[in-house]
Parts: structure tokens; C-alpha cells; sequence
């Protein structure tokens, strides 16, 4: 039998005694994570190696990533003993993410896997900065495939890179900041045999990925993209990248949007639906850019019509993505940005007279996918951010209205006149 290295360092010692809740608690939030919170089709754990140590008394995953696991997985369950105050459900994993900080100086004297698997939707952007600088002193940027390590510690070092950087792009979008560019030659996510059943999950994260890869170009491109000329060169590349990403998608993940007046769809699964979300979104960053600028006569490029689709097809899409359903919890972020895209564009119509029954039709329709989202959802601080993005929008929606109704109004009466 061959014997493989490990490039993971012996996890450090810890000072005091290691705190867990009950076991019938402990097991019912694990339980959970694997259900609900692994089911964020992100596969920043191998999960038969988790279940393989959470049983192994001698090689437990570590205390740092158990409580961000903890942490999460409160979030899927109405216990109260996973609350700091328990008649606050919004205090839910607070215990936990407070054991993860208190334990953060021992594990951070060297790089993890386990260090940089552990996340928490608060405080985003400096955890996913400390992620990517964790995951590059690993060297999980490089290759790792001629390593003498074993094929699962091969895949889980890849993937995990690639889950810190999916997660590096829609932090920079959402908050408006530029990607750094990173010198890196690994490979894309692969399927392994000891997946198992999670073997589908493996496959959608894949294409998720390599989404999240053309979106990353499309944000890094933004600073060159209003340079004269760029449009021929960067616009079409980009574009002719999500084609082919879209046409090299499995059946279980292709969507063909409902022509203009027909219902939503209700057969979409949310997997399906939350990637074609994030794929129109990319849309719309792309070319929004491009809207009225002068190159698009020369062209020929309708990038306005191409916003204006995509933004429809994302409002439709957040019919099939119901918070009940619980996956929500890996796209809630990714959702809500979505969303605030799609409603850019649906105020940019009722500006236009041609297009204000629309894009107020749609704008209502999105900002109530967006109350549907603060309402429903858990999670404190993401709520918090909905919320007020809600609000501003909301203001924005009626100003618009009420601008473009009297435009109209006087357009009418002049017309009268005549």
C-alpha cells in the first residue's frame, strides 16, 4: 500500500478545556450542517472524511472548524440552547462564533484547511481576506497534483481554493471593490471516486465555479472597460465565455427562460435557479457599462435589451427560491445581490416611457423577493444589509415613479394641445 504525506500541520494546543454542547445537541446540529448546511452545494468539506474523523477519537477535526460548524448549522434549528438569549432566535450560533474568535489566535500561528473552511456571514470581507491569505501560504494556488499526498487531500486543497475564491468574487461585487489579481495554476474542481453520493454536488460546483471564475474577468476588466476601443475587445470575449458556459451545462442545470407574459417557472430547482441568477447578474454587469455609450453604434450591441432580460429573468427566478426550503443559506448573499442588480435596471426602464409599465411591473415584484428575503431569513447582519439596501430602493421606486408619471402627464397634455 502506498503511503501518502499530509501537507495539513498537527493542530496546536489548546488552552482551557474545549467547550461542546450536549451530545443530543451536538449530534442534532451536525445532523443539520450535513443536511442544510453542506447542502449549500459547496463542498468546502469532504464529507465522508468528516463523518470518517467526527467518529475517530484520536483524529477529531478541529475545534476551530467544529464551532464554526456549530455556528451555522444553529441557524437550521428552533433549540433555544444555541442561543445566547433564548427568546431571541436572532441570537442563534452567537455562542458558537464567539468560541470560533476565542480559539482563532491559537489556530492562526500556522495555515489550515480547517482554518479556512470556518466562515461566518458577519464581518465578511476581513474573514475572506484572512481565507485567501491563509489559502495562498498553504500554496493552495498551485498545482498540487504530482504531490505525494492522497487523492481526497488532492481534491479537498483544491476545492477549498476555489470556494475562498467564488467567495472573494461576490464579496467584490456586492461591495463594489476590485479583484487582486492572483498568480495561480491549480486546477478547476474535480470529481473523485470517494465522493460518493456527494458526487453531484462535486459536478455543480464545478460549473458554479467556472462561473464565478467569467464573472471574476468581468469585474477586473471594469476599470479598462469605458477605455475608447475596449468594447470590441474585452465585451465579446467575455460574452462569447458565458455562452459557453451555458451551452457546456448537464440537462439538470439548463433553464430556458419563459417567453415575455408567461408565469414564472415552477419546475426550476433552486440549485438551477440561484445559478442562472448568478449568470444573468453577470450579464448585466457586463454590459451595463456599455449602456448609451457611444460604441454601441458602431457594434451594434444592445446592451440596454440584454439588461433589461437578464434583470426580468432574475426576478423570475426568485419565485422557485423559496427561504423554506432551507438551501437558501449558500445563496443568500449571492440572491440578494442578485436581486439588487435586477433592480437597477428595473429603475432604469421606469425612467423610459417605452418601458415604465414593465420595469414598474418587475420592480414591484422584486422588491417583494427581497421582503420575502429579509423576512424569512435568520441570519442577523445579512438580514440587517437587506433591509436597508430594501429601503433605499423602495425610496428610489417611488421617486422614479413619480417622476416618470408626471413626465407622462405632461407629455399627454402637450400632445392635447396640439
Amino acid at each position: 500500500t502506498k503511503t501518502f504525506e499530509s501537507l495539513e500541520p498537527p493542530l496546536p494546543e489548546i488552552s482551557g478545556t474545549a467547550e461542546f454542547p450536549p451530545s443530543d445537541l451536538f449530534g442534532h446540529l451536525i445532523e443539520k450542517f450535513l443536511t442544510y448546511g453542506y447542502a449549500s452545494r459547496v463542498p468546502l468539506i469532504h464529507k465522508p472524511t468528516f463523518i470518517k474523523q467526527l467518529k475517530d477519537k484520536h483524529n477529531q477535526p478541529s475545534l476551530f472548524l467544529l464551532n464554526s460548524i456549530l455556528a451555522v448549522s444553529s441557524h437550521f434549528t428552533d433549540d433555544p440552547r444555541v442561543r445566547s438569549d433564548p427568546d431571541k432566535p436572532e441570537t442563534a450560533g452567537e455562542i458558537f462564533f464567539k468560541r470560533a474568535l476565542a480559539l482563532m489566535d491559537d489556530f492562526m500561528d500556522r495555515s489550515r484547511l480547517s482554518t479556512v473552511q470556518s466562515r461566518n456571514t458577519s464581518r465578511i470581507w476581513m474573514f475572506i481576506g484572512m481565507a485567501v491569505r491563509m489559502s495562498l501560504d498553504l500554496s493552495l494556488n498551485r498545482d498540487c497534483s504530482k504531490l505525494n499526498i492522497s487523492k481526497v487531500e488532492k481534491a479537498v486543497r483544491t476545492r477549498v481554493f476555489w470556494c475562498v475564491m467564488n467567495s472573494e468574487v461576490i464579496a467584490c461585487a456586492s461591495f463594489g471593490k476590485p479583484i487582486p489579481i492572483y498568480d495561480y495554476n491549480t486546477k478547476f474542481p474535480y470529481e473523485i471516486e470517494e465522493d460518493g453520493e456527494e458526487s453531484q454536488d462535486v459536478i455543480n460546483f464545478i460549473h458554479l465555479t467556472k462561473l464565478y471564475k467569467i464573472y471574476g474577468n468581468i469585474i477586473q476588466s471594469k476599470p479598462y472597460s469605458l477605455q475608447p476601443g475596449s468594447l470590441r475587445n474585452t465585451l465579446p470575449a467575455i460574452e462569447a465565455s458565458l455562452s459557453s458556459w451555458e451551452f457546456a451545462l448537464p440537462p439538470h442545470l439548463r433553464y430556458t427562460p419563459p417567453n415575455f407574459g408567461d408565469p414564472s417557472p415552477t419546475n426550476v430547482s433552486l440549485y438551477t435557479a440561484y445559478i442562472h441568477q448568478l449568470y444573468n447578474a453577470a450579464i448585466i454587469s457586463l454590459h451595463r457599462p456599455y449602456i448609451d455609450s457611444e460604441e454601441l453604434s458602431i457594434d451594434s450591441i444592445d446592451s440596454r435589451e440584454k439588461c433589461r432580460n437578464a434583470a426580468i429573468n432574475i426576478t423570475k427566478l426568485s419565485d422557485c427560491i423559496e427561504i423554506e426550503n432551507r438551501g437558501i443559506f449558500y445563496m443568500y448573499s449571492a440572491t440578494a445581490y442578485c436581486l439588487s442588480q435586477a433592480a437597477t435596471i428595473h429603475l432604469m426602464d421606469i425612467s423610459d416611457s417605452e418601458y415604465f409599465s414593465i420595469g414598474k411591473m418587475y420592480m414591484e415584484r422584486c422588491i417583494n423577493a427581497l421582503k420575502y428575503l429579509a423576512e424569512k431569513s435568520k441570519f442577523g447582519q445579512s438580514r440587517s444589509m437587506v433591509e436597508d439596501a430594501l429601503k433605499t430602493l423602495e425610496t428610489i421606486f417611488k421617486i422614479q415613479v413619480a417622476k416618470a408619471e408626471e413626465e407622462m402627464n405632461k407629455s399627454d397634455k402637450s400632445l392635447r394641445i396640439k
